[in-house]
């Protein structure tokens, strides 16, 4: 997914790059907060107790 704004926007257009970018971001928070919740869910330990 981190390259999909430099796939997405025409070359040299970076408002459009930066909009991509910017949504690319939030969606990869959302992905890893939806992670978490689950991984809690499931009573996985945190990763700083994994080994």
């Amino acid at each position: 997914m981190s390259s999909l704004p430099a796939r997405c926007a025409p070359r040299g257009d970076l408002a459009i790059r930066r909009s991509i970018e910017r949504v690319v971001f939030e969606v990869r928070t959302e992905i890893a907060n939806t992670c978490l919740e689950m991984a809690d869910k499931n009573g996985e330990p945190p990763l700083e107790q994994q080994v």
